[in-house]
């Protein structure tokens, strides 16, 4: 029986080596997966979980015994209980021992292959928890929201310097600096200097320690300067859109003194803003001060009844022409205010409507096209332009077709806009730099259109010049200024009697075109008398009224 006893310990031994044998090998069988760490705590595991240890108790359960051998099988397995704890123990530490040789070993082989290294565990997420949002839910949102992350920095860094590059390397390109070609002393204590730019160009100019603005028109500009000192500095600069401010210009000036500057002159000339020029004769319509009684608008209101009446089916029509500054009252220089909201211009349109009288209200008109693409009235001239007569015409016959179908108004698209730059005028001729001879290097000239007509005029029409020549744009006495009339015999058409003043030169051609007979009175000899000659003998259709607002005393006559 002890033999036998001992031989089932021996036994048990073996067993029991090899199996710490067999741990040892799947210990490193499973190191090959797992981190060192982690290999030693689960070799451990293994060797726990797969040893037979625990089967000798089993088998000695199993085994037989008598009542006769209990003592010796009560001690027998005291015994063995003893030497299977000491196999237990002795089968853990081979285990360990086994385990720590193998992580050695792993770790000895993966240190020569630094790719696959422990060492470097920041480049394994599943190594730090802390960066996991759902490990840190109430502090991830807001280090996302409040930190970008590195790429999108380095993103952001990287653009914002390759624009700073681009920057960098694209040249400045800045306005044209102006030149000046002319100083002119004005009447109101004060000179305009003269000169060219580029196209849409802003002028600033500095003196005495002021800075003002003014727009150019098509690459011309004048800059009015209030002071009457010789030799004052003025410096000027450009500029123009998308482009940096022009080289500063150092002016000197010394204004030329012309028959124009004298005060009391009839032909007094204001520099106003953006090129804009205008007569002294419009200042007291500009500021109100000149407003007709409430008596003679009475006495204005009866004598218009009076003469419509006595002109019986002929129809009295004025087209009263608003001065540029009505119009454009934010080119007057600022000392001039206004006074007040209503002009003599309104006050005779007041009279028109209470005498019944029709009048095309062009102040109305004028406002609605005050910034289309053609201008309405010249800038360095004192009257409006083929564009702006056009538009009256146009509304002149709206009215006069109603009545006579035939008489509708030519459309836009029916003429020629040739632009060009062109020598206006009077405003030049005051300015003394326009002698009335046409030259090409005329220095003030302004950007403009000619009107001409598509279709055939009517041969009593098409071969009367209004203007001076093609490129000077002032009426031409001789062809306009004088009586004329005109019959097409073109029997189906109205016909009118003309009474007006230069304005009519813009719409000399196209009015008479639109009507059979035409008598055309001599410019400024404008009377509401309805015994009129030239009334009385055609008994027109119509008596037209072509009145600039700087006449309107003739309305009176």
């Amino acid at each position: 029986m002890k033999k036998f006893a001992f031989f089932f310990i021996l036994f048990m031994l073996l067993l029991t080596l090899l199996a710490c044998a067999g741990g040892a090998d799947l210990g490193n069988t499973s190191s090959e997966d797992t981190s060192s760490v982690s290999q030693s705590d689960e070799t451990g595991e293994s060797s726990q979980d797969e040893s037979p240890a625990s089967e000798p108790a089993d088998s000695s359960e199993e085994s037989p015994a008598s009542s006769d051998e209990t003592d010796e099988i009560s001690y027998t397995e005291s015994s063995f209980e003893e030497s299977s704890e000491e196999s237990s123990e002795s089968s853990e530490e081979p285990s360990d021992e086994s385990s720590d040789e193998s992580s050695e070993e792993e770790s000895s082989e993966e240190s020569s292959e630094p790719a696959e290294s422990s060492e470097e565990p920041s480049q394994e997420p599943s190594q730090e928890p802390s960066q996991e949002p759902s490990q840190e839910p109430s502090q991830e949102p807001s280090a996302e929201s409040s930190e970008p992350s590195e790429e999108s920095s380095k993103e952001t860094s990287d653009e914002s310097s390759e624009e700073t590059s681009e920057e960098s390397s694209q040249e400045i390109i800045k306005a044209e600096k102006p030149s000046v070609y002319g100083c002119t002393k004005l009447f109101d204590s004060a000179f305009v200097i003269l000169g060219t730019c580029e196209e849409g160009a802003t002028i600033y100019y500095t003196y005495d320690g002021v800075t003002e603005s003014t727009k150019s028109d098509h690459g011309y500009f004048s800059a009015r300067v209030k002071s009457t000192k010789t030799g004052l500095t003025v410096t000027l600069r450009a500029e123009a859109e998308g482009k940096d401010p022009s080289e500063p210009l150092s002016y000197t000036a010394r204004p030329n003194n012309v028959a124009s500057a004298t005060p009391g002159d009839t032909w007094n000339i204001i520099a106003g803003k953006d090129y804009q020029f205008h007569l002294k004769l419009t200042l007291d319509d500009y500021l109100h001060t000149n407003l007709y009684s409430q008596n003679k608008l009475d006495t204005l209101v009866q004598t218009l009844k009076n003469r419509q009446k006595s002109l019986g089916s002929t129809e009295m029509i004025f087209l009263l022409i608003p001065s540029p500054a009505t119009i454009y009252p934010e080119t007057m220089p600022s000392q001039y205010k206004p006074q007040g909201s209503t002009s003599r211009l309104d006050q005779v349109m007041d009279a028109l409507d209470k005498a019944g009288v029709t009048y095309i209200n062009l102040k109305k008109l004028f406002n609605e096209h005050k910034n289309d693409g053609y201008k309405l009235y010249w800038k360095t001239d004192s009257h409006w332009t083929d564009y702006g007569a056009f538009l009256a015409y146009r509304e002149l016959f709206n009215h006069i077709s109603t009545k006579f179908p035939a008489a509708t108004p030519r459309t836009f698209e029916e003429f020629n806009w040739i632009e060009d730059y062109y020598v206006g005028g009077d405003v030049s001729y005051y300015l003394e730099y326009y002698d009335g001879t046409y030259r090409s290097n005329l220095p003030m000239k302004e950007y403009n259109v000619l009107r001409t007509p598509k279709f055939n005029m009517p041969s009593q029409i098409k071969n009367i010049k209004r203007y001076v020549s093609d490129k000077i744009l002032t009426f031409n006495a001789a062809n306009v200024q004088y009586w004329n009339l005109i019959d097409t015999n073109r029997p189906n058409l109205p016909s009118a009697v003309v009474m007006r003043d230069s304005y009519s030169t813009q719409m000399y051609d196209i009015l008479a075109e639109r009507f059979d007979v035409t008598c055309y009175k001599d410019m400024w000899s404008i009377t509401t008398n309805p015994y009129d000659g030239d009334i009385s003998y055609y008994k027109p259709d119509y008596v037209i009224y072509i009145i600039v607002e700087r006449n309107l005393n003739s309305v009176f006559n």
